[in-house]
């Protein structure tokens, strides 16, 4: 097991670079010991090359990140929420814009939700005009759309869960959301993650009544659009079920069918997707006098590439302090022998002759940990020593890199491993 040590000495500590940013606080009503009350305030504070910390708590508002690295860190039972409907607004719960190259946004845990009352296109997440990657990592975010991405070339996934909702006003504002919308050359990567589209809005309508709003279709798992892409590994992209009509399909009553299910993956133009080892299925057709259409897993003129591969997959403890310990778990299939990559960069790129796209970014480094026993997965302890002086937190990109017993080089999913000064 010599090489898992090295592996793991390097990847935390060997890379580690001179610069360091400032650790910020975020708690409920603030008080003593936190820097702000909530992220929004935070993040506005926050130079380039911070990281911000979200105690346990629920925190209402927004936040944006504007054209500058940055690291968010929330807790087990952070919740950020849009404001409610009061105080109504159009924006995202958390929006990252203009990155350039050499810039990073890390989202690490919490639950966001956003604004589902209004409808018009308001969901938790929003990425935009970004060459500089954005990562989300064990996030469970819901709202009209989960994730937006438009003219971004680099977004990651990870371990997340995202839903997209259904809004009071469809009518006005058009259909239910899907849980991740790209467009504009976007490409992101979803790893073993769960994107989840909107169950459509029921109504009713006959000559008696007044008519309530039609009934609309099902979300999308995943909505590409002007060229985006999309790689998925483990990962499941689900239609909603179209929303119930009413009970009488005939002339004058107009909206007794139920609405269509929502689908898996609908790819428009020359939008492409690759899945190895995920699920695509469609949502089932609302009820009502005539039923709506069932969703298919897979619709639209662009290309999809689907593959029953097993997915291989990094997973880490994080975030983690000083003198606590990171579980590393690899999974591939028995017989792999894995390489594991670390940086305190991300990245997309696709590398000729691999599968799946490389996530880390230079400079990395790359060492050779071992071959997967029968089972499969192969879980490491990785104890964390002291940070260098001066460093309250740090940042490490860690990937595998299987090679298969038949040759085949296979980039899998990759993990955030965060570790934070004892004093946080």
């Amino acid at each position: 097991m010599k090489y898992v040590h090295l592996f793991c000495l390097v990847s935390i500590l060997g890379t580690a670079s001179s610069a360091q940013g400032t650790l910020w606080t975020v708690g409920e009503g603030g008080g003593a010991g936190v820097d702000f009350p909530d992220l929004g305030s935070a993040v506005a504070a926050a130079a380039s090359g911070d990281a911000i910390l979200v105690r346990p708590g629920t925190y209402e508002g927004i936040a944006a990140i504007d054209a500058k690295s940055l690291a968010v860190i929330a807790e087990p039972g952070a919740m950020l929420l849009n404001f409610p409907q009061a105080q109504a607004t159009f924006s995202p719960t958390l929006s990252v814009a203009n990155l350039a190259a050499d810039q990073r946004v890390l989202v690490l845990g919490g639950f966001y939700s956003g604004h589902e009352s209004l409808g018009s296109d308001v969901g938790p997440f929003q990425v935009e005009t970004s060459t500089g990657p954005v990562w989300f990592q064990d996030v469970t975010a819901r709202g009209r759309f989960g994730v937006d991405v438009y003219h971004s070339s680099s977004v990651h996934l990870v371990d997340a869960a995202f839903e997209g909702t259904r809004t009071v006003f469809e009518l006005f504002f058009g259909p239910t959301g899907d849980a991740l919308r790209a467009a504009g050359f976007s490409r992101s990567a979803a790893w073993n993650s769960q994107l989840d589209g909107a169950l459509g809005q029921g109504g009713a309508c006959n000559p008696s009544v007044v008519c309530q709003p039609p009934a609309y279709h099902g979300g999308n798992g995943v909505r590409l659009r002007e060229n985006a892409s999309l790689w998925a590994s483990g990962s499941a992209l689900v239609g909603g079920f179209g929303g119930d009509g009413g009970t009488v399909c005939a002339p004058g009553w107009a909206d007794g069918t139920g609405g269509d299910g929502g689908h898996g993956a609908e790819l428009e133009d020359a939008s492409r997707l690759e899945a190895t080892d995920s699920l695509l299925v469609g949502g089932n057709g609302g009820n009502g006098g005539c039923t709506g259409e069932a969703g298919l897993p897979v619709i639209g003129p662009g290309t999809a590439s689907v593959s029953a591969a097993a997915a291989r997959s990094l997973s880490s403890t994080s975030p983690v302090r000083e003198g606590e310990t990171s579980q590393l778990v690899f999974t591939g299939v028995e017989g792999d022998f894995v390489f594991g990559l670390a940086s305190p960069n991300p990245m997309y790129l696709d590398v000729p002759g691999f599968t799946g796209p490389l996530a880390v970014g230079a400079p990395f480094n790359l060492q050779p940990v071992d071959f997967l026993p029968a089972s499969g997965e192969l879980a490491l302890e990785l104890s964390i020593d002291d940070l260098p002086d001066g460093f309250d937190f740090l940042v490490r990109f860690l990937q595998p890199l299987f090679v298969t017993a038949e040759g085949e080089f296979v980039l899998g999913a990759p993990t955030a491993l965060v570790v934070l000064d004892e004093t946080f």
